[in-house]
């Protein structure tokens, strides 16, 4: 599937996340699926972050894909199917779902919120502000501080 890329781990197993992305919700034994219910991957750690989706699991390489591609996330849960899911609609075709997203434990709500709160967000799209610091330290400063905060 081409709006899949590949992603990489920590040493430790975790997504190797960019430098301003940050993990929102995690979810384990998730399947994916395709929009025909062909299993893409099964049983695997799926995180939401500010800029991607990722999916792997011990045994397979992680892929991901950017949030900026989901036009839409709808949870679904049914009395006739244990397993909730959320069904992604992406740029490539907006009409019909191309992922469905299987949860097998009760995180699918949870993880719905923080996906529509990526999406909406769009951090992917703000730069994080540069601070810049001083070198050394100034002692006038600190004795000006120190006096006027103790009233001497």
């Amino acid at each position: 599937m081409d709006f899949f890329v590949a992603g990489t781990l920590t040493s430790s197993g975790r997504a190797r996340l960019e430098d301003e992305e940050v993990e929102l919700c995690i979810a384990s034994r998730v399947t994916l699926k395709d929009q025909k219910n062909a299993v893409i991957g099964k049983d695997g750690s799926c995180i939401v972050t500010t800029h991607y989706l990722w999916w792997w699991t011990s045994s397979s390489p992680p892929i991901k894909i950017h949030v900026k591609s989901i036009l839409k996330a709808e949870g679904h849960h049914s009395i006739f199917r244990r397993e909730p899911w959320i069904d992604l609609f992406l740029a490539t075709d907006p009409q019909a779902p191309l992922i469905k997203v299987v949860f097998s434990g009760n995180e699918c709500g949870e993880y719905l919120a923080r996906l529509e709160t990526s999406i909406q967000r769009q951090a992917w799209t703000q730069k994080k502000a540069v601070v810049k610091r001083v070198e050394g330290f100034d002692t006038q400063v600190c004795l000006t501080y120190l006096s006027s905060y103790l009233n001497l």
